[in-house]
């Protein structure tokens, strides 16, 4: 979360590697996230 706070708009390869973590543990934990309201996923083409 701290990663978030401190880079928002990261892109998820990148909080990836920031979170030493596997693409597919990170999409699960954003998905709960999102779900809670914590983050908001945006498609890079929203602008």
């Amino acid at each position: 979360m701290r990663v978030i706070a401190e880079h928002p708009g990261i892109e998820q390869v990148d909080l990836t590697e920031a979170a030493v973590s596997t693409k597919a543990t990170l999409a699960e934990m954003l998905s709960r996230m999102e779900n809670r309201g914590l983050v908001k996923r945006e498609n890079e083409s929203a602008g």
